[in-house]
This record gives C-alpha cells, sequence and structure tokens, in this order.
C-alpha cells in the first residue's frame, strides 16, 4: 500500500509539473500577445468644433515573460460605422496623439488600434457631441515694438486682450507660430506674455491660437517687421575701385564713408614690425591670427606708422584711396553724433576719454552679423562696424568677433594715438593707445 501511494503521488506531481510548463511556454511563446491599451479623450464630452484630443500614450504589449515594450503603430477611426465601412482617418502612424474635430452633433464610436511586432488590438470609446452651444474665443494679441532688429533685438507679444463669453481670460490658453509656416513654436499654455528674437530679416508674419475650455479656437495673425541694415550709398560715389577690390560707400550726416573695413596691402606676420618700404607703395598688413580669410572677411589689421605712410599730420591720405584720408578724432565725434540718438555733435560726451560715451551709439554702429552671440548690433545707418579683434603689440592677436577696433589720424602724443572701441554693449570707448598696435581702418570722403 505505501509503495502503490508513493507511485500515485509521483504521477500527481508529474501532472502538475507538465501543466506548469505547458503554461510557462504558451506565456513565453512569440505567437502569444498581451496588450495594455492606455486610450484617454480630453475633454471628454463638447459641442460641434471642439477639438478632442486621443491619446494613447503609454500603450504596450507583452512580447512574452512579462516583457513590455511600447506599441509601434497607432491607427485611428474617429467616427466608426461598422466593420463592413470601416475607415482610418489615421492610418499606422507612430504618434500616440492624434486631434479631431467633429462637424456636426452626435453619438460617435471611436476605434484606435494599436500594433505590436505581429498583432494588433482594438479599443472603442463613445464621444457624445452636442449642438453648438459655446462660442468660440476671440484671438488677440499686441506685439511692443511692432518692428526692431534682428540677432539681439527682444519682441514682446502680448495676448492678454484675448476674449471669450463663456470663460475668463485665465481659462483660456494660447499658443504662438512665430514665423506662420504651419509649425506651432509653442504647446497651449495660459501664459499670455512671450518674448522672441529673429535671426533673420524682413516682414514677417506671427499667427497667435487661442483655446477655450472647451476646446474651440480662435486665431490671429499679425506682421511684425525685423530690420536689416540702414543707410544709404553717398550720392554720386556709391561705390570706390582699390586695390583689387570694390569698396562700397554710406552717407552719415554730411560725411561720406567707406562702409568696409579697408583691406589692402601684402600680409605680414603678426610678430613682425612693418617697415617704410621703397617704393611706398609696397603697404604691409596683419590678418587675424595670420590667416588670409580673416583679411577677406574683416579688412586688415594695420600699425599706424603704416596706415599713414610715416607721416604725422592728422587727416592724412595714408593708405587710403585718392581723394579720401584717414579720419580725425574730431572726424569721428562727428560720425558718433550723427548715429547717436540722444548725444549729438558737438556734445561734449564725446570728449570723454578712457570710458564708453554715448547712449546708443554702440548699437547703432555695429553690424547686425559676423559678430559673437549678443555682441552685434543694429547697424540703423549702414556703417557695419566688424568685431575685427585687434593684432596686440606683442605678436597676439585678440578679441575676434568681440570687439571692433578703430585708428584715428590723431595723436594724443607721440606715443598715443587717439582710437575707437565698440562691444557688446551700447556705448562706444574713446581711448588712446600705442602706435603699433594692429587696428583696424576706415576711411572717409575729403570735403
Amino acid at each position: 500500500m505505501k509503495t502503490r501511494a508513493i507511485k500515485v503521488l509521483t504521477i500527481f506531481l508529474a501532472l502538475i509539473l507538465i501543466e506548469f510548463s505547458c503554461k510557462k511556454k504558451e506565456s513565453s511563446d512569440p505567437d502569444f500577445w498581451d496588450f495594455d491599451i492606455k486610450l484617454e479623450i480630453s475633454p471628454q464630452t463638447g459641442s460641434v468644433g471642439t477639438e478632442f484630443t486621443f491619446n494613447a500614450t503609454g500603450s504596450k504589449y507583452n512580447t512574452g515573460n512579462n516583457s513590455y515594450v511600447p506599441c509601434e503603430f497607432f491607427s485611428w477611426d474617429f467616427d466608426y460605422t461598422g466593420p463592413e465601412d470601416i475607415f482610418w482617418d489615421v492610418e499606422k502612424s507612430t504618434n500616440p496623439v492624434q486631434y479631431h474635430t467633429y462637424d456636426s452633433p452626435g453619438t460617435y464610436e471611436m476605434v484606435l488600434l494599436a500594433h505590436g511586432a505581429e498583432e494588433s488590438e482594438t479599443r472603442t470609446k463613445t464621444i457624445v457631441v452636442s449642438e453648438d452651444t459655446n462660442n468660440p474665443p476671440m484671438a488677440f494679441f499686441t506685439i511692443t515694438p511692432d518692428e526692431g532688429y534682428p540677432y539681439i533685438f527682444l519682441f514682446t507679444f502680448i495676448a492678454d486682450g484675448c476674449t471669450d463669453q463663456e470663460d475668463p481670460i485665465d481659462a483660456l490658453e494660447v499658443r504662438w507660430d512665430w514665423e506662420n509656416d504651419g509649425t506651432y513654436d509653442t504647446e497651449f499654455s495660459p501664459t499670455k506674455y512671450y518674448n522672441h528674437i529673429y535671426n533673420y530679416t524682413g516682414e514677417i508674419e506671427v499667427k497667435m491660437q487661442v483655446k477655450d475650455s472647451g476646446g474651440l479656437l480662435g486665431e490671429l495673425i499679425r506682421t511684425v517687421t525685423v530690420l536689416g541694415p540702414g543707410g544709404a550709398p553717398c550720392p554720386g560715389t556709391e561705390s570706390v575701385d582699390y586695390g583689387s577690390k570694390s569698396y562700397t560707400t554710406v552717407q552719415i550726416g554730411n560725411q561720406c564713408w567707406l562702409n568696409e573695413n579697408l583691406n589692402i596691402g601684402e600680409m605680414i606676420l603678426t610678430t613682425e614690425n612693418p617697415s617704410q618700404n621703397t617704393p611706398l607703395e609696397i603697404i604691409e598688413k596683419y590678418c587675424y591670427d595670420n590667416d588670409t580669410e580673416m583679411c577677406e572677411d574683416y579688412g586688415g589689421l594695420y600699425s599706424w606708422n603704416e596706415m599713414m605712410q610715416y607721416v604725422e599730420n592728422e587727416g592724412a591720405k595714408g593708405i587710403c584711396p585718392e581723394g579720401w584720408h584717414i579720419p580725425t578724432d574730431e572726424d569721428w565725434k562727428k560720425l558718433e553724433g550723427a548715429i547717436d540718438s540722444q548725444f549729438g555733435y558737438p556734445d561734449p560726451e564725446w570728449d570723454k576719454e578712457s570710458e564708453y560715451r554715448g547712449f546708443d551709439i554702440g548699437w547703432n554702429i555695429r553690424s547686425q552679423t559676423v559678430w559673437a552671440i549678443g555682441s552685434g548690433g543694429y547697424d540703423k545707418f549702414g556703417f557695419g562696424a566688424l568685431g575685427g579683434g585687434r593684432r596686440y603689440y606683442g605678436g597676439s592677436a585678440e578679441h575676434l568677433g568681440m570687439r571692433g577696433y578703430f585708428w584715428t589720424s590723431s595723436k594724443k602724443d607721440e606715443t598715443h594715438i587717439w582710437c575707437r572701441w565698440t562691444s557688446g554693449n551700447a556705448l562706444m570707448a574713446r581711448v588712446a593707445d600705442n602706435r603699433n598696435m594692429g587696428y583696424s581702418v576706415r576711411c572717409l570722403k575729403n570735403d
């Protein structure tokens, strides 16, 4: 009896192990799929014109041994009428979130088909859409200012003037498309104040969309003007051919300037000092970091003696074209007074030394591009000051894209020359620096 009982028990345990093994095999079999579908609809009820959000984020399926991975595709039918007439509004999208608006009232059944690697599973939900008793919101926003400059100019967009017959302003949400290119750059948010910087110029359309608590939408498109460089060529002298280059000009006040840094002569290394050559027509220049492409982009850098062609008198022709001269310290003061919006010439503001002067001269004189981020300007008058950096008299190069350095032809004393510095701020410095530095050169047309 005891032996028989042991045999029966052994058979019973074997059957249990076989059943367990089969179940384990079934759950790990690649043909066995188990879906965990997450589906949320917001709002849950609405009216005609309501934008419903269908969200299947988090949906997953079991590939075996309770190993779940996200569903791969999603197909959507927002108004399912039966298997004989199924039509996928969205078929096999990788996006688990979709939006839909119903055009007429009624009770709709929507179907979601979530796809795994080989199998799929459906979920259905019923949506009741009532008559349109909700009124869409009215979109409204302002732009301050309505015109400005690229790269560093901050435009402020304010949408607190939006209204809705049913909802207070705090319940409304807005989103923005800064270029009206069909892609919204922000998500819906109750925040009504936004700032934006443009990195190109032109007449740019901005679209704002406002949504109420019922999902109804209103939108408005307005235009912002992003200004390019200002200025106009000098009457009768739009350009000057000099060396192998043609230079453009700009009229500012009663002065006619080259609106490009001078780039004439042969490059020498920044560790070398220029010499008074014979013939004198051989001009020696520095290029930032001894790179000739820097001279093409930013102009040459010159020692004061070489720029002046070894004369000492103010307003000398120096290395400028015929009919042009190296601007004096006073010429620069006149330029600054014409460009700054608060201090005209001959305000004593421009006589200050070794400090940044003016109100907005820095922004107005610098070019819009080829500066380090945040260091460029508006270039309101077309002077286009570049951040060409300088050759330090020890032979190093510094401050490319960060500062622009310009000579005058005026001496403070036998060693130090009046010059101008502009960097990433609103002002401009008047400094006396060593004549052996390498600075940029602008030429001024003779009266």
